[in-house]
């Protein structure tokens, strides 16, 4: 179809649609995903192009690694920045001086093929690309690019809920392992996460500013979900942060000091945490347990305990309920449990389907 100077059409078996313009006598083409969407583009491209504003893509020019540079840079301020960086820095090794378009099918598969030959699971490698495509996504809306490349991910196979948890035993074991290897707030972090069903993320960075001792609440002003929530201190989750407010003096070379952090060693804040974590786990029996598990565990023993589904969403910071089913997991030990129930009531003699029973 054309339109003035340009022209939209799709190829032939492909379900994406090519945007066709000149621009000093050179066709320019760009591709997207729809016709609604390649309309759009071409009107605004002859806009640009009647004021003389037209914006030369890089198409031919932009690197992997310069592309990632812009896209971090854009990151710097937001919550998933660190985490982005971390699923970068191996596409950034592979492709680093590779012209961003240059890069086939072949080229994202291979990189899969090396990435699980060093270990890394399906879904890690996924994370890592779906990082990739969303650089190309934004290198696009900045007008850098023309185009995305298509990425095959796992998909599906690669998107397995975990099951892990930990019964309340173990978690105990967990604590003594910390305790015993002098890592107090770390064992106090893990019992906030536990007990609250809260991120590490959410956790680890709580100061004293957040924490109303008076009214007994902490109150947690941005989250992953981007919304603030106040969490109650009731019985041993209050008694984790009295623990605490009578740990955050410390000693340092030129007197006593006053942590702002809440859960600290020696005033310094948590931060890699793992070799610590995972001694005190193979020591209490679950090796390859993750901090992460707490937050699924606290919500299986929330839902046990008979809290609403509105309540226990409220206090983990749950927005949906499919995300929070994600964590509500049942074990086996919960439908033995219940396949027990059941059998009790049969042998009392009631009705489990609503009908009265027969006298005869």
């Amino acid at each position: 179809m054309s339109y003035g100077e340009g022209r939209i059409f799709q190829r032939p078996g492909s379900g994406r649609w090519t945007v066709a313009y000149y621009v000093n006598g050179h066709e320019k083409r760009e591709t997207v995903s729809t016709e609604k969407a390649a309309q759009k583009l071409l009107r605004k491209r002859l806009a640009a192009k009647d004021t003389g504003q037209v914006i030369e893509t890089e198409d031919n020019r932009l690197t992997v690694g310069a592309m990632l540079d812009s896209y971090e840079e854009y990151l710097a301020d937001k919550k998933s920045a660190v985490t982005m960086k971390c699923h970068l820095n191996p596409v950034r090794e592979a492709f680093e001086d590779r012209k961003a378009l240059s890069l086939r099918v072949e080229d994202f598969k291979q990189y899969r093929e090396d990435r699980l030959a060093l270990g890394k699971s399906k879904a890690t490698v996924d994370r890592e690309l779906e990082a990739l495509r969303a650089a190309y996504r934004s290198a696009m809306k900045q007008e850098r690019l023309s185009r995305v490349p298509f990425i095959p991910m796992f998909g599906k196979s690669a998107d397995v809920v975990r099951t892990g948890f930990v019964e309340r035993e173990t978690f105990d074991k967990i604590l003594k392992a910390l305790r015993d290897a002098g890592q107090e707030g770390l064992a106090d972090a893990a019992s906030f996460a536990y007990l609250s069903a809260w991120r590490k993320g959410e956790v680890f960075p709580l100061v004293w500013s957040q924490v109303d001792m008076k009214s007994k609440e902490v109150r947690l002003q941005t989250s992953k979900s981007g919304h603030p929530r106040t969490l109650p201190l009731e019985g041993e989750i209050l008694s984790v942060i009295e623990r605490r407010w009578a740990a955050r003096r410390f000693e340092t070379q030129t007197g006593p000091a006053i942590s702002e952090s809440v859960f600290h060693e020696g005033g310094i804040p948590l931060g890699d945490v793992r070799k610590s974590w995972a001694k005190a786990c193979k020591a209490a029996g679950v090796p390859g347990l993750r901090f992460h598990d707490l937050r699924r565990s606290g919500i299986r023993n929330l839902t046990r305990s008979g809290v609403s589904q509105s309540v226990a969403m409220s206090i983990s910071g749950h927005r949906t309920i499919s995300t929070f089913l994600r964590y509500d997991i049942a074990s086996e030990e919960d439908k033995r449990d219940a396949l027990r129930k059941v059998q009790e009531k049969s042998s009392e003699g009631s009705n489990l389907v609503g009908f009265p029973t027969s006298s005869r």
